[in-house]
């Protein structure tokens, strides 16, 4: 019997295809799986849980080679200590340069009080809080490159070291205000300088930092309007997971859409 035939639609899709996500071995199936393989005995032979069976996830070959459990045993105590240490000393790093950025411009315009006057005061606090917001991006672009240079697909085990850096530019990419820059030419070249693969004529509406830059290809003419989030990872059974998000060209995305690691728009 085929599911379409016997009255199957977009929205049963997700249904079954969330219901089966519940299921050991059956995380990687796809509405794409259902879509190809419509009738009952082909779907089955298409997600069957058998180890290193190749399933397809969003349009990406996923090899799942290991089970849930396998996945974690894979993780020591030591890793996860370790893991934890770097994340307390990042954590006393992190909040002095938070203190510096909220406080940086402040400092400045408390000395300039004393030297001049009331108008050079005004002028002098509207200037030094432009150059935080030229100064984080270009810091934050920074210290990426340098912390985890080009996000590479795969799997990397929880508090191992790739977590903990992927961890670290996020927590950095906080000190970047986005709003001042979406619906402007500006966004989308933060986003290139982070790695990203950014067409012409993008229109970014979106004051939410994305994740994974190297691993998002955005065609020609995408809109992106607001408080649209792109998440080239997920954490699943301990485990980091960076899989590629490409939105074609011409694609629009609507208000506070979410765009799933795999996604192939």
């Amino acid at each position: 019997a085929d599911f379409f035939q016997l009255g199957g639609h977009s929205l049963l899709v997700s249904k079954l295809v969330s219901e089966l996500r519940r299921h050991d071995g059956l995380q990687y199936v796809s509405a794409k799986d259902l879509y190809e393989h419509s009738t009952f005995a082909d779907f089955v032979a298409c997600v069957e849980p058998t180890g290193a069976r190749q399933l397809s996830h969003a349009g990406i070959e996923l090899k799942i080679s290991r089970t849930r459990e396998e996945q974690q045993k894979t993780i020591s105590n030591a890793v996860v200590y370790r893991g934890d240490l770097l994340q307390a000393l990042a954590l006393y790093v992190l909040s002095a340069l938070a203190l510096m950025h909220t406080f940086g411009v402040l400092v400045v315009v408390l000395y300039i009080v004393n030297l001049q006057e009331s108008w050079v005061v005004a002028l002098a606090f509207v200037a030094g809080y432009l150059l935080v917001v030229v100064y984080s991006i270009f810091f934050t672009v920074a210290v990426k490159w340098l912390v985890i240079g080009r996000y590479k697909e795969g799997s990397y085990p929880l508090w191992g070291s790739y977590h903990v850096r992927w961890w670290f530019v996020a927590q950095i990419q906080a000190f970047v205000s986005l709003r001042i820059l979406r619906g402007t030419p500006f966004l989308p070249w933060y986003y290139r300088m982070m790695g990203a693969s950014i067409g012409r004529n993008v229109f970014m509406n979106t004051a939410i930092n994305a994740e994974g830059f190297d691993l998002i290809s955005i065609g020609d003419n995408v809109s992106l309007n607001t408080d649209v989030r792109i998440k080239c990872s997920i954490i699943q059974d301990r485990v980091l997971i960076l899989r590629p998000i490409v939105i074609g060209a011409g694609c629009t995305i609507g208000v506070r859409s979410v765009i799933e690691a795999g996604a192939v728009l």
